[in-house]
């Protein structure tokens, strides 16, 4: 965040807006499960939009939605 508002000030803008989504939970479930001898995305499949908010929240996903706006 602290670089994004350099960049933005830097050319005159300010950010409005940034949102984290990514890394797909039932992506990295069906990872695992490969790798392992039980099936993890039968047993969490439940879970998975609960845990992909979580992921979401905490920032740690693989992508960003920034949104800029420009300064008068």
């Amino acid at each position: 965040r602290k670089s994004l508002n350099y960049i933005a000030k830097k050319t005159n803008f300010r950010v409005k807006s940034i949102e984290y989504y990514g890394l797909d939970v039932k992506d990295y479930l069906q990872a695992l499960s490969s790798n392992e001898n039980f099936d993890l995305v039968e047993k969490l499949n439940n879970f998975s939009n609960i845990l992909q908010q979580f992921v979401d929240k905490s920032e740690l996903s693989n992508s960003m939605r920034i949104i800029f706006q420009k300064r008068n």
